[in-house]
């Protein structure tokens, strides 16, 4: 999107798992917003906050690479 700010399909944090969005708070956590959640071939787009996070689970995020990679190596 721009020098700073891209999108990415990442998998979630092993711990996410069981867990809501608004529960894990992840834009306040991480500076990231999750702007869809992929599983398999499903996509949900624009998810609530009281969406639970289920083991396969990948998230499409917009965010600065800095906090995206971040995010990513803590997997």
């Amino acid at each position: 999107l721009t020098s700073e700010y891209s999108i990415y399909e990442i998998p979630i944090l092993p711990q996410w798992a069981g867990k809501s969005i608004a529960m894990l708070q992840i834009r306040q956590e991480y500076s990231i917003n999750i702007i869809a959640i992929k599983n398999g071939n499903d996509l949900n787009p624009v998810p609530h906050a009281e969406y639970v996070f289920k083991s396969s689970d990948h998230v499409v995020v917009i965010g600065k690479s800095t906090d995206v990679f971040r995010l990513t190596a803590k997997t």
